[in-house]
């Protein structure tokens, strides 16, 4: 079954559809106010004992088996048309927000390799150490790459 949790909030008549913070445009922080939300239905389940065998407060069975040493966060990201000439300085720091959220990250839809050092810029003047690797072009009328990012102190 799948639940959808909606919510309804007054708006003028002249509000955008789509514009989530009431900025007068959709964007990109609009998508990520959605995205980071998705799926969400009520308040977020709470540990009360995180010192209870088997509970790690939360994180689920995956994380109760390796051990909170060695938990990686990793994710997996469909940008679409990554590239330069899509995403503009304003636009890069928004991903850069979501990115360094986790230690290895795999990113599709990336149509040249420039936009990848920008993030990773980005990414740098926070103080955050990324690397990255990104693949040949695949496709035939419309090549696509794919990204790896990944903190070194981490991965070696």
């Amino acid at each position: 079954m799948l639940v959808v949790g909606v919510g309804l909030v007054a708006r003028p008549a002249t509000a955008v559809v789509g514009d989530l913070n009431a900025d007068g445009k959709v964007d990109l922080q609009d998508f990520f106010l959605l995205a980071d939300n998705f799926g969400r239905e009520g308040a977020p389940e709470v540990c009360e004992d995180p010192d209870t065998s088997g509970d790690d407060g939360g994180t689920g069975p995956i994380l109760d088996a390796i051990g909170d040493s060695t938990t990686l966060a990793l994710a997996s990201f469909n940008i679409r048309i990554f590239s330069t000439g899509s995403r503009d300085d304003t636009e890069l720091p928004l991903i850069a927000d979501r990115l360094q959220r986790y230690d290895l990250i795999a990113i599709q839809e990336v149509r040249d390799t420039e936009v990848v050092d920008r993030v990773l810029a980005v990414l740098a003047e926070r103080g955050l150490d990324y690397e990255a690797i990104v693949s040949e072009p695949v496709g035939r009328r419309t090549t696509e790459r794919y990204a790896f990012m990944w903190r070194p102190d981490l991965w070696g």
